[in-house]
């Protein structure tokens, strides 16, 4: 499974959804947050083991990692959430925030806001998932 939704208990556990998805995760059990799923720590790892994500710097678009994503599982669970979360917000696309969500940020004695990069109103599931790769390669650029 690579997507947990943030209304799902298993979304609070950190070292499968990093520390933002686990606090937003947290938050939904009490108050009224946006719709919304992360991609889980497998998924990284699946990305990384296939070598989709690059251990240097990012190409501008991210189009050529996200052109990978679409050869795996992590394709199809990307784009069945982006379907889910569009019905849950009743529109034909909806705009989107890709951000990072580590495990080694937002932990109980540290904190790396804004550590890596963040991508707002991103809508369809191709460009979730550049933006996703850009994402995840930010933790190794400059």
């Amino acid at each position: 499974m690579y997507v947990l939704w943030l209304d799902e208990h298993a979304c609070t556990d950190p070292r499968r959804a990093g520390g933002k998805a686990a606090n937003l995760s947290r938050l939904a059990a009490s108050f009224r947050i946006p719709p919304g799923f992360c991609l889980t720590t497998e998924a990284f790892d699946r990305a990384l083991a296939c070598g989709m994500i690059p251990s240097t710097t990012v190409r501008e678009s991210g189009a050529e990692w996200a052109l990978a994503i679409r050869e795996t599982a992590l394709s199809s669970d990307l784009v069945a959430a982006y379907r889910r979360l569009c019905a849950r917000v009743e529109r034909e696309s909806a705009a989107t925030a890709v951000r990072s969500s580590g495990v080694d940020e937002d932990g109980s004695a540290t904190s790396f806001a804004g550590q890596y990069e963040t991508y707002l109103n991103i809508t369809g599931a191709d460009a979730i998932a550049a933006a996703v790769v850009r994402c995840w390669t930010s933790a190794t650029s400059a």
